[in-house]
């Protein structure tokens, strides 16, 4: 009998990015590794690119200092090797929870009970940053997904 090894899972942030199409949210993520600089910094660049290319009407460059205007959360590791997911708690979690395993590859870890999920005010979308990113875009966005604005 062939025993599947144990998958370690990746720290990092994420993003979940907004697509009009599909009326859903990807994710988003940078990965972070032992020894190295943190990547996240560069993450909110490559999700103004994505939204670019997916909300090609929209004046991009208002949001390109908008970090805190969609759902984000960070996957850390605690000082006792069990994993936590830190999130703004203003997004469907429920719906989204088996991406983010699938992302950082969280599944093994939550199988052996080392895996949570918590609020962390930090993670939260800022209202401003929120406001400007909703109507750059047009969406809406709350604790229940995004939609598109109907037009006046």
């Amino acid at each position: 009998m062939n025993k599947k090894s144990f998958e370690h899972p990746e720290i990092g942030a994420f993003y979940l990015v907004p697509d009009p199409k599909t009326g859903k949210y990807t994710i988003t993520s940078a990965y972070d590794k032992p020894g190295k600089d943190s990547t996240h910094f560069f993450l909110w660049a490559e999700v103004v690119k994505i939204l670019k290319q997916r909300f090609k009407k929209a004046k991009i460059d208002k949001i390109k200092d908008s970090y805190t205007g969609i759902p984000r959360g960070r996957v850390s590791m605690t000082l006792k090797n069990t994993v936590v997911v830190l999130h703004g708690d203003d997004f469907p979690l429920v719906e989204y929870k088996s991406d983010i395993m699938s992302e950082y590859k969280l599944h093994d870890t939550h199988s052996i009970g080392k895996l949570s999920w918590a609020f962390e005010p930090h993670e939260s979308m800022g209202s401003a940053e929120k406001g400007l990113v909703e109507d750059t875009l047009g969406i809406e966005i709350s604790k229940t997904g995004f939609k598109i604005k109907e037009k006046k």
